[in-house]
């Protein structure tokens, strides 16, 4: 039988955002977390990659997610929208404006490790005075997405939820986000997370 781990979290409008990162092979992991603010910018993203943060098509494993309604996402369901996309794979999870509540990620794997990334923002908060402490903390929450910008380089267009999230965390315009996002292509993770702070002032 497959080994499961449970995590939980919540998110209230206190807090701006958490981000939660799992590596593990032939298991089922499930996070469950609680999104109890409201704001216009909320978004969550999940994405599967390779332990080492890359983005590959034979990546043995899937996300299964399921809103507080109930509400189960399957590929093929949707369009390329600008509030939810969910890649054929299922490799990759975007949606904003989740509604609040109890939400599951889960992670289905199977032989090859796996690192299962996910990113809940509500809208950004105060930050921590020192700057050395609000770079690293900002790097450590940008992971998730800047991984989700190196997921959409593979795919045959870049989703518009993801554009949209972008300029929700950067504060910016749909067209400079798609801008920022053209500018990075090729970047590896790390260095994406740390252009997405530097834009918002937090290095």
């Amino acid at each position: 039988m497959p080994h499961i781990e449970k995590h939980e979290f919540s998110i209230d409008g206190l807090g701006w955002a958490h981000e939660e990162v799992l590596i593990g092979s032939q298991m089922s992991t499930k996070y469950r977390f609680a999104i109890d603010g409201e704001s216009d910018n909320s978004f969550i993203i999940a994405v599967l990659t390779t332990p080492d943060g890359k983005s590959v098509d034979f990546l043995d494993a899937h996300l299964d997610i399921v809103a507080p309604n109930g509400e189960q996402f399957e590929t093929g369901t949707y369009p390329n929208e600008e509030r939810l996309f969910l890649s054929e794979q299922k490799h990759l999870f975007v949606l904003n404006q989740p509604q609040r509540g109890d939400w599951t990620v889960s992670a289905q794997g199977g032989l090859l490790p796996f690192a299962l990334n996910i990113f809940v923002f509500i809208g950004r908060g105060p930050s921590p005075p020192s700057p050395p402490v609000r770079c690293r903390v900002c790097k450590s929450m940008a992971k998730a997405l800047a991984l989700a910008l190196v997921a959409a380089a593979t795919l045959p267009s870049l989703p518009a939820a993801l554009i949209a999230v972008v300029a929700k965390f950067l504060g910016a315009t749909i067209v400079v986000a798609a801008t920022f996002i053209s500018s990075v292509v090729g970047d590896v993770a790390d260095v994406i997370a740390k252009k997405l702070c530097k834009i918002i002032g937090m290095c």
